[in-house]
């Protein structure tokens, strides 16, 4: 996507230089409400989650593997900065969100922490520069976690346990059918995204609200001769691919309803 406005700011908000003129515009505006002023951080990793069946010894069940994989150059937090604003900007044309780079804290291993009470939580430094970078609101993007439900095209199946952010659903066992050509195959992998959309008000730090997208879509599988493994139906690019055009397609539809009343 083209434009893309990155403001990068780290942990301790370094580089933010701004001038006094769009605050004395400001003051002088008329009583109206101020259209808002959106910022997005993104916290959905650089690693992928892996959750597979495999048969149980002596048993018809399944059971589920689940494994992460760090992939340094998957660009998951850029897709889903860009990809936000760009609908904001279709949105309100008017106004281009401004996107920040901040290296997640350690702690951010579990997304849920970072919000609290009802407020973000992130020291009062970082508070300070998103505020005096012009920002009003901040669209937060962090992984969730839910059900391993996979959906087909008129039921779902559901692994069993849960995911969480980024990554594949891989059966091995289970045979499907591709209602479109009547073909068949033994397995599947499912592309998942799993992410949790939290906007804030900046002025007090308080959640206006939240959505979530958990969606979880087989693939038709390209299966080689070298291995009928769902997992090797596709090249390693490609899975990195399917993942961040899954990201900026979801997160296309379910931003509209989160700035609902703003915008």
């Amino acid at each position: 996507m083209q434009h893309r406005r990155i403001v990068s700011i780290g942990l301790v908000c370094l580089g933010l230089g701004f001038g006094l003129g769009a605050a004395t515009a400001q003051a002088q505006a008329p009583a109206a409400a101020a259209a808002p002023k959106f910022g997005v951080l993104s916290f959905l990793g650089e690693s992928i989650n892996i959750i597979g069946s495999r048969p149980s010894t002596g048993s018809r069940l399944s059971k589920n593997d689940q494994m992460s994989v760090d992939i340094p150059d998957a660009g998951f937090d850029a897709s889903a900065l860009s990809a936000t604003q760009a609908t904001l900007k279709r949105l309100a044309p008017q106004n281009e969100a401004m996107l920040f780079n901040v290296k997640a804290p350690k702690w951010i291993a579990n997304p849920n922490e970072l919000f609290t009470d009802g407020k973000l939580q992130v020291s009062a430094k970082l508070l300070e520069s998103l505020r005096a970078s012009g920002a009003t609101h901040l669209v937060v993007l962090t992984r969730h976690r839910a059900e391993a439900l996979v959906q087909f095209h008129d039921w779902g199946y559901n692994m069993g346990g849960t995911a969480e952010g980024l990554g594949y659903i891989i059966s091995r066992m289970e045979r499907v059918i591709d209602k479109t050509t009547g073909n068949t195959q033994d397995g599947f992998i499912a592309p998942f995204v799993f992410v949790r959309l939290s906007l804030v008000n900046l002025s007090d730090a308080s959640v206006i609200k939240q959505r979530t997208i958990t969606v979880a879509q087989p693939l038709t599988m390209k299966i080689s001769s070298a291995s009928t493994d769902p997992w090797d139906s596709l090249p390693a690019a490609e899975k990195i691919d399917k993942l961040n055009q899954m990201i900026e397609r979801e997160l296309d539809n379910a931003l509209p309803k989160l700035v609902e009343g703003l915008i």
